[in-house]
């Protein structure tokens, strides 16, 4: 069994697809998450995409209060 290691992450995107996006797969995700590993906050290339709704189980646990988002206004 492959998998993601249990990481502590920072989310740096919500995207919701308006329909669920054809990325050649299915089911077709409707939901997805950017996220990226604390320690590699400061690499801009670092990080990596959940498809919340795909058939693979992700395990989600929030470990600090929810903060307000950061806009770009």
């Amino acid at each position: 069994m492959m998998g993601i290691p249990p990481t502590e992450v920072r989310v740096t995107a919500v995207v919701e697809y308006d329909g669920p996006a054809d990325f050649g797969w299915s089911p077709r995700p409707t939901w997805a998450l950017g996220v990226c590993a604390v320690e590699d906050l400061g690499d801009e290339e670092a990080g990596y995409v959940l498809h919340l709704d795909a058939g693979e189980p992700i395990e989600v646990e929030r470990i600090e209060p929810l903060r307000e988002p950061v806009r770009d206004d």
